[in-house]
């Protein structure tokens, strides 16, 4: 019975708790955020260089290495949307037209004007350098990036916003020697994993 008394009033020791991402290290948070594959976002790019600027309200839906990313308004005109998936993309504009390349930077350079890197912005919207390529980068005091320089362009990370129990980007500045873009996400959607 003494036994059952003064294990009764022995303190409840609770379960640990999943680390927060604010005590990550820079390794764990790289495999925590190469773990998601499927998001969408939904805000606004500005982009400037030397000769033009504008700006375009964009949604980005990316489900492993399938995306689309639609641009609306940008430079006045009415948008277009990028539709793309390994070695094929298409670019579909307002009026109805399509075009296709292998690569969407081709396609933007040679229909808006502008070279945006989309294929990196995959990794980067994520808070990630694009894996496989050399990288220089500044962590802040959570071990997230603060500064990316790859692929000669600099990436700003500004701010991040808690998205479930992850940090993700919700303003990015990125420049190259021609080209100043800045990204405000104002929704962040991750998904399950669907294959």
């Amino acid at each position: 019975m003494l036994v059952i008394c003064l294990s009764a009033c022995q303190p409840l020791i609770a379960p640990p708790s999943p680390p927060s991402s604010l005590k990550l290290t820079w390794k764990e948070r790289q495999i925590a955020l190469s773990r998601i594959q499927n998001w969408q976002v939904s805000g606004k790019v500005a982009v400037r260089t030397s000769q033009d600027s504008g700006s375009a309200t964009v949604n980005w839906t990316q489900k492993n290495k399938q995306y689309i990313v639609s641009l609306l308004g940008p430079l006045g005109t009415g948008g277009f949307k990028l539709i793309g998936q390994p070695a094929t993309v298409i670019l579909e504009t307002s009026d109805g037209k399509r075009y296709t390349a292998t690569s969407p930077e081709q396609l933007l350079a040679e229909h808006w004007g502008f070279r945006v890197p989309i294929s990196s912005l995959a990794y980067w919207v994520r808070g990630l350098p694009v894996a496989g390529i050399t990288y220089t980068k500044q962590l802040d005091t959570s071990n997230r990036l603060s500064e990316l320089i790859q692929q000669g362009w600099q990436i700003h990370f500004l701010s991040y916003i808690k998205i479930g129990s992850i940090e993700l980007p919700d303003k990015i500045e990125i420049t190259s020697t021609i080209l100043k873009a800045k990204l405000i996400i104002y929704r962040w959607d991750i998904f399950k994993n669907v294959h």
